[in-house]
């Protein structure tokens, strides 16, 4: 009983970020499109974690655009 209280719990959780989110992740993925449409480069920027963001990016688009990352440190 108390792992069906468990899953469902998590998928509301799930659901909440998700459905929270979905209107953000739009309007990013219109950016990229619009940067790779116009032949331009997007800069990263992370410290540490944050620069994972950049570095999966890059490793998901490949080719189909350029994508600079920097660590910064402090």
């Amino acid at each position: 009983m108390q792992a069906k209280k468990y899953v469902e719990v998590a998928m509301n959780s799930i659901n909440t970020a998700v459905n929270g989110a979905e209107s953000d992740i739009r309007d990013v993925a219109h950016f990229i499109k619009d940067i790779m449409v116009d032949e331009g480069i997007i800069q990263l920027f992370g410290i540490e974690h944050d620069l994972e963001f950049g570095m999966e990016l890059g490793f998901r688009a490949g080719d189909w655009f350029s994508i600079t990352k920097c660590q910064l440190k402090i």
